[in-house]
């Protein structure tokens, strides 16, 4: 019977795949399908009928795994030395359930993987551990996605452990060779931070490993974004200055090297960040990772953040902390800067209103800086991926500010 909408679907899916991992629920079926099989048999002897094999036959690991014990007319019906068995499943006693079942080991995320298991073990056990999942947090047909995309990787890959796999790094050739498509590819990704980073379902895996999964799959999703902008989203940057050209023009506007004007617009050509140095406080030393606020240390001329706008907090929303030292000419403006002010903050106007006094505003300082950058012909595209880091945004949002002249294409295959 067909489903009258898509949320009696899904509680079906979820069910479907919690019972597809729930042990004793699979152990009774399992009983009850020989159990009827063995009465089955006795009616068919009864009545003088040929006694039918039960099909598909069970393995014996299968029953042994369940507990399950079974009486059958042929006792080499489970002879291990053949790949496939061809002898009948004919019982003469009653199947029994054992009292006591073979322990079941939990799923450890972070234990390392159990020796000697092969492949195609460890891929069982991990379509367990996904199946066990209750939230996993996609919808049932994305979930099936992931899962076969990950196991044809796998597969397709050769490898003889998964965490060695991963942790190796040679996943990355693997989906390399295995396609040259940019959405198939982040697909394959996809899968990876899906079962191994966002739910960790693969025991043995390294932070190292993970890391990397989380960077290459958003780059992947960002390459994919890239190729998907149109010509509209590109075309406001090129009536954008490029950033020397604000230094210049406040230059000669009469700025002092040391001004509010001047120290702003040095420190965000270094560092482009958001509105994110309104409230940074001054110590002479370092005090240590203050954890919730943001500071400046001028013997070290350290900028130190916890937190900044956008991006600058974890999924259980904690601050992210990050560090950068400026160049020893702008530290030394910023100390000469701070010392005239005598405040207790690295800027005690606010820094929105500064940027409005030479005629700007954060944001268009920030497709300023990314437009020159694109703009020379020296950088290479690994060196603007990393500016993008560095601004705290992503790639693709990056493209969207340089312009057209990316657009096409020749520059970014050329680097």
């Amino acid at each position: 019977m067909p489903y009258t909408n898509k949320e009696d679907k899904r509680a079906s899916d979820k069910r479907r795949r919690l019972e597809k991992g729930d042990f004793h629920i699979q152990r009774e079926r399992l009983y009850h399908r020989v159990r009827k099989h063995f009465e089955e048999n006795e009616a068919q002897r009864t009545a003088g009928l040929t006694v039918r094999s039960l099909e598909p036959k069970p393995k014996k690991a299968t029953l042994e795994k369940y507990g399950i014990e079974v009486f059958l007319a042929d006792v080499a019906m489970f002879n291990l030395t053949t790949e496939t068995n061809k002898n009948e499943f004919i019982q003469v006693r009653r199947p029994r359930l054992l009292d006591r079942v073979p322990e079941q080991q939990e799923t450890n995320t972070s234990a390392p993987a159990p020796d000697g298991l092969t492949v195609k073990v460890q891929l069982v056990q991990l379509l367990d551990a996904l199946n066990k999942l209750e939230e996993p947090g996609v919808k049932p047909s994305t979930v099936t996605k992931r899962w076969k995309d990950f196991r044809n990787l796998v597969e397709g890959s050769g490898c003889s452990d998964i965490a060695t796999w991963l942790n190796e790094g040679t996943f990355v050739e693997s989906i390399n060779s295995r396609s040259s498509n940019r959405n198939t590819r982040m697909g394959y990704y996809k899968s990876l931070y899906f079962l191994v980073v966002n739910h960790k379902l693969v025991p043995g895996v390294s932070d190292d490993a993970k890391k990397k999964i989380e960077e290459l799959s958003q780059d992947a999703k960002e390459t994919v974004k890239y190729h998907q902008l149109n010509q509209e989203e590109t075309d406001e940057i090129m009536n954008i200055k490029p950033y020397s050209q604000y230094l210049t023009e406040a230059r000669n506007d009469g700025f002092a090297e040391t001004s509010d004007e001047m120290i702003l617009l040095r420190i965000y050509d270094e560092l482009t960040l958001r509105d994110d140095y309104g409230d940074i406080k001054l110590f002479a030393e370092d005090p240590g990772n203050l954890e919730e606020e943001s500071y400046y240390v001028y013997d070290t001329g350290t900028i130190h953040f916890n937190g900044f706008k956008k991006t600058g907090t974890t999924a259980d929303k904690k601050p992210k902390y990050f560090a950068h030292k400026f160049s020893d000419e702008l530290v030394a403006d910023i100390n000469t800067y701070v010392a005239e002010h005598e405040g207790d903050k690295l800027f005690m106007k606010q820094p929105r209103k500064i940027a409005q006094k030479v005629g700007t505003n954060f944001n268009t300082l920030r497709k300023a800086k990314i437009r020159e950058v694109y703009d020379d012909e020296t950088k290479t595209m690994d060196e603007r991926k990393q500016l993008a880091k560095d601004m705290k945004h992503s790639w693709a949002t990056q493209i969207i500010y340089a312009g057209s002249k990316t657009r096409s294409g020749k520059r970014y295959g050329r680097r």
